[in-house]
Order: C-alpha cells, then sequence, then structure tokens
C-alpha cells in the first residue's frame, strides 16, 4: 500500500487545527543531506528530519494528527525558571510589570503588562529580542541582579 506524501498545506492544516495559529517552514536538504520541516508558534518548536522529503512530511503530517504528541510541560520548566529570573531583574529596578512593560516598550519590544506576568508565571517562552533588551538593560543598570541567559533559550524538539 503505498502511502499518500502530505503537501505543505496538509501538514499545515493538522497543525493548525491542533494548535491554532502555527507557522511552518520547509527547507531544502540542508549541509547533511536532510530535508527539515519546522513547526513554530507560541511554546511550540517541533523541528522534522528525514532523509527524503516524503519521509519528514509524513512525520511531521502524522505527529499533527496525533492528539498526544503534543504535550504542554514541554517548555514548562524552562518557561518557570525564566520568568522568576525576570521578574527578578524587574523588582531589582525597583519597577512594577506596567513600569517595566513600558521600559521595555521603549528598547523596542511589544509586550504589555499582561503578557509580562504570564512571561513571569512561566506560561510562555521568553524570545530572544526580550532577552537582549533585558541584557540590555542589565549592561546599563550594572547593580541588576545577573540575568540567567541559559533560562531562557530551549532547544526545539527534534525528531
Amino acid at each position: 500500500m503505498k502511502i499518500q506524501v502530505p503537501t505543505p498545506p496538509n501538514i499545515e492544516s493538522v497543525w493548525k487545527a491542533k494548535r491554532g495559529k502555527v507557522t511552518i517552514h520547509l527547507l531544502c536538504p540542508n549541509e547533511h543531506g536532510f530535508w527539515e520541516c519546522k513547526i513554530l508558534g507560541k511554546n511550540l518548536c517541533y523541528v522534522f528530519t528525514g532523509l527524503s522529503y516524503s519521509e519528514m512530511a509524513i512525520k511531521a503530517y502524522e505527529a499533527g494528527k496525533d492528539p498526544d504528541y503534543f504535550h504542554i510541560e514541554d517548555y514548562k520548566d524552562n518557561n518557570y525558571s525564566s520568568g522568576k529570573e525576570l521578574k527578578k531583574v524587574r523588582k531589582s529596578l525597583g519597577k512594577s510589570q506596567k513600569e517595566f512593560a513600558a521600559l521595555l516598550r521603549k528598547k523596542g519590544i511589544k509586550i504589555s503588562q499582561s503578557y509580562l506576568s504570564e512571561l513571569e508565571a512561566g506560561m510562555y517562552r521568553i524570545s530572544n529580542k526580550l532577552q537582549e533588551a533585558v541584557n540590555e538593560l542589565q549592561s546599563e543598570h550594572p547593580t541588576l541582579i545577573n540575568y540567567q541567559n541559559s533560562h531562557i533559550n530551549s532547544e526545539p524538539n527534534t525528531l
């Protein structure tokens, strides 16, 4: 029995049905000869690889269809640690969440007080752009608590 190879719109539709807004990046063979499909979204980063397009596409499609494939806990521990660190930095500046969000907006970060609260609670992964802005604040205020970059970036789940 021949398996039909999913198209990029097929892959995208199963992941959107499962997770809402997602972005799909298909990459031609990398330096190792592997095809890659990256599925990215809020609190979501999966990379599927295969020696052929069909192998990679089937993996990505089947994972999107499987209701048990994604577990919200994937980033939870890392998010919680980075959120605690972010809160320490804010408090060491003596800022409320509203004031800290305004300070970050001056650095070009689009952030609201409510989203900052969710980040501090560990609900979402902290972006590299936000990390860089906080690092910049640290360099401007040497008395700030040392912000742990290692808590922020988690590796994507690779299959």
